[in-house]
């Protein structure tokens, strides 16, 4: 039972994710949370239509806001100063990364 191959059909049994932004690489978290995006609709009935009722559109798109939970760092400095620079609002934008993984390190889904 325990040599069985995971199906995919399953869920992993433990989450375990990777963080790549600007020149760090490698930050590992157990959790992190809003990685969804929400599509608003827009009613729209044009002018000349004959139809009297309006009909759904795709409008704005929304991201939720990251959160980052139960990481560990012991010799990471980076980091921190990278948190100290957000808390005086000094920091430029960059592309952040994020790589879900299985219990064999093997990249599972990845967001940017």
């Amino acid at each position: 039972m325990a040599d069985e191959k995971q199906d995919s059909n399953w869920p992993l049994p433990k989450f375990y994710f990777r963080v790549d932004w600007g020149s760090q690489t490698n930050l590992t978290f157990q959790e992190i949370s809003g990685l969804e995006t929400e599509t608003q609709s827009v009613d729209y009935r044009a002018g000349d239509s004959s139809k009297f009722y309006p009909i759904k559109m795709p409008g704005l798109v929304k991201f939720g806001n990251i959160t980052l939970k139960k990481g560990v760092f012991t010799k990471e400095k980076e980091f921190w100063e990278w948190h100290n620079r957000i808390k005086m609002n000094t920091i430029k934008r960059q592309v952040v990364t994020i790589k879900l993984l299985d219990e064999k390190d093997n990249i599972v889904k990845t967001w940017s």
